[in-house]
């Protein structure tokens, strides 16, 4: 890993700091791809290294629970899994798995759009939205349609693993494409009226802080760039979210300190300067105050885990 450089895992570099292998297991584990990739949780769960703290991945992502509960986090949101959920995670954007239970059941998988060859990235954008944004990552599927996608997953875990060096990349992206059609069911229709522009208002926003947290901390010039008023676009997110605009500000400097304490071995003085904020002991200030920890004491936990 660059360690003057924090970077998004590809899926071969980000298995080696979350699973524990044992002799046996290895062979479960060997010649793993960063274009697709799909495991039932059973096979993989008692080599997990939990909490897996925020990190990015290269790749869209997920998590399906046919039984007991996960607690996971995709950007500023965190959420509770429990029985027939899943949880999505879009390419590029911040996730942590605080915790899972040992005893449950279900699939992991990850892939990249490449695989789809007869389906154009634009075309998935508009039937299935939810691949490209973490608005709505967590899904509550009733039990017929949690049925269907764990057959299909259960399809799509037999080709991988009978195919593994040759895959079938027509028959994956059909396999996915139904799982998808069926997960589309529980997306929320977009929201009409004055309380849609507030949820576009703080979506547009969100986006904002994932790329731009690291050069810009006020609200007044997220407020700038959105077209909006620093009061207006404190009153949407508020409506949205409950909370202000600089709440979410500081949110996304905490989550990405983490990660930059996770994923680089970057001095406590040149993460702080990674995230714009010139003074080490200030910044050591900020992290503690709203984590109950200093940068130290949080990379010590993350070595010991």
């Amino acid at each position: 890993m660059d360690p003057d450089r924090p970077e998004t895992f590809i899926p071969n570099r980000f298995k080696e700091h979350v699973v524990s292998l044992n002799e046996s297991d290895k062979y479960l584990f060997s010649n793993s791809r960063n274009d697709f990739v799909i495991y039932s949780i059973e096979s993989w769960l008692q080599q997990l290294k939990v909490p897996i703290y925020p990190h990015r991945k290269s790749v869209t992502s997920f998590l399906f629970l046919s039984s007991g509960s996960a607690k996971k986090s995709c950007g500023l949101d965190s959420f509770e899994m429990k029985k027939n959920s899943l949880c999505l995670i879009p390419q590029g954007y911040l996730t942590s798995t605080p915790e899972i239970d040992p005893g449950s059941t279900g699939f992991y998988c990850h892939f990249d759009f490449s695989i789809f060859p007869v389906w154009p990235v634009q075309n998935l954008k508009k039937l299935f939205p939810f691949l490209f944004t973490d608005e709505h990552p967590l899904f509550y599927l009733d039990p017929i349609s949690s049925e269907a996608i764990s057959f299909l997953l259960q399809r799509l875990e037999l080709e991988y693993l009978n195919n593994r060096e040759t895959l079938n990349f027509n028959l994956i992206s059909s396999y996915l494409v139904s799982a998808f059609q069926e997960i589309r069911l529980f997306y929320p229709e977009e929201p009409l009226g004055r309380s849609g522009r507030n949820a576009q208002i703080t979506s547009e926003f969100k986006e904002l802080l994932y790329t731009g947290i690291k050069k810009t901390h006020a609200a007044a010039d997220f407020a700038e760039r959105l077209n909006v008023t620093p009061n207006h676009l404190n009153k949407s997110i508020k409506a949205v979210t409950g909370k202000t605009a600089k709440e979410l500000i500081n949110e996304a400097l905490i989550l990405e300190a983490k990660n930059l304490l996770f994923e680089t071995e970057l001095s406590i003085g040149e993460v702080a300067l990674e995230l714009g904020l010139e003074d080490a002991a200030y910044f050591s200030r900020f992290f503690k105050q709203h984590t109950g920890f200093t940068p130290q004491q949080f990379r010590k936990m993350i070595e010991k885990s």
